[in-house]
Parts: C-alpha cells; sequence; structure tokens
C-alpha cells in the first residue's frame, strides 16, 4: 500500500514488515496522529494504531505515539467581543461547558457569540490547526500506553483479525454490553 510505505519512509526507522526496524532511526522524537474528531475520524485512528502497532510497536511501547484531540466545536466572538480570541470544545460536554461560563457571563449565543460545529480538519484555517493541535501550551494530546501486550494482541486478533466467526461470536455472546448512543448508525 502506499501510504503504507509512504509512512515507513517518512518515519526512516524501517517497519516489522521491511524487517529492517530500529527505532534509533527514526527522524522524529514522537508520532502525532491527526485525525477528525467524528465517528469516521475515529475509524480512522483506529486503523492507523493498529497499523503503527504492527508495523512499528516499539514506537507505541516507549511512549512515542500520540493522537491530537481536535476541537469538535468553535466559538467566535462578534459585535463588541469579537477581538476575544475563538474558544474550542473537543465534544458536546466540552461545549456545554464553555456555554455555561459565556452564559454567566452574560453573553448571549447568536448576538455575542457563534457556534460553529467542525466538519473536519480540512475545513480549519492555519489558525485553529495551530491554536489546538500544534502549540505545545494549548494542544491536547493522548498518549498512547499499552499495559497489556497480551491482552492487547487479543483484542486486535479478535477486532481486526482474519478469523470473521469469532469476532460474530464475540458480538453476539457481548451485545447486552452494548452502549447503543455508542454506535454511529
Amino acid at each position: 500500500n502506499q501510504e503504507a510505505s509512504d509512512i515507513i519512509k517518512a518515519l526512516g526507522c524501517g517497519s516489522v514488515f521491511t524487517k529492517d526496524f530500529d527505532i534509533d532511526n527514526m527522524r522524529y522524537d514522537r508520532v502525532l496522529l491527526a485525525t477528525d474528531s467524528d465517528l469516521d475520524g475515529l475509524d480512522i485512528q483506529d486503523l492507523l494504531l493498529v497499523f503503527f502497532w504492527r508495523a512499528f510497536p516499539e514506537i507505541i511501547r516507549k511512549g512515542k505515539f500520540y493522537i491530537t484531540v481536535p476541537p469538535l466545536f468553535e466559538i467566535n466572538f462578534k459585535g463588541k467581543h469579537k477581538k476575544r480570541d475563538p474558544e474550542y470544545a473537543r465534544s458536546d460536554g466540552h461545549k456545554d461547558q464553555i456555554l455555561a461560563r459565556l452564559t454567566k457571563q452574560g453573553l448571549v449565543q447568536g448576538k455575542d457569540f457563534d457556534v460553529h460545529r467542525d466538519k473536519g480538519l480540512g475545513e480549519n484555517d492555519f489558525q485553529a490547526t495551530w491554536d489546538t493541535m500544534m502549540n505545545p501550551q494549548n494542544r491536547t494530546l493522548r498518549r498512547i500506553e499499552v499495559a497489556d501486550v497480551e491482552a492487547a494482541e487479543a483484542a486486535l486478533n479478535l477486532t481486526m483479525g482474519p478469523d470473521a466467526q469469532s469476532r460474530k461470536t464475540w458480538i453476539n455472546d457481548n451485545v447486552d454490553q452494548i452502549d447503543a448512543t455508542m454506535l454511529d448508525v
């Protein structure tokens, strides 16, 4: 796959697939993964995380793999408040906290500020990307850590492995534990 080859080349440390992996040759101190904050972005995160676990497991084991937490909402000020910097919310709950604080300050949505739901990273301008994902003082990163390698391998083999029947059986056996609000249907 061309994209996988490009990632391997960019990192410069080889991979398990090319049988020449050496973390000491990695061109970067760490890897930051940025995807949209919606469910499609989370699916892409999962696939890339599996790829990194399979191709460069030491990057994750040594704590050098991070996922950025991009904003889901941008709050822009207008009127007499337009000189204020935008505020960003990572989730519906975070947005509600910001709106409660702004309301407590006497600001009115629609009059003093607007709330915009980001559709994806491609929609963000440079400043929003810098402020929320690149600037070390403002960004939120999640370090990916694996406490139990055997359990992680078992979970990956079950959910992403070639044995569809085992996956189907597991889903049927555990359907009562599914939180329906987390499904993208």
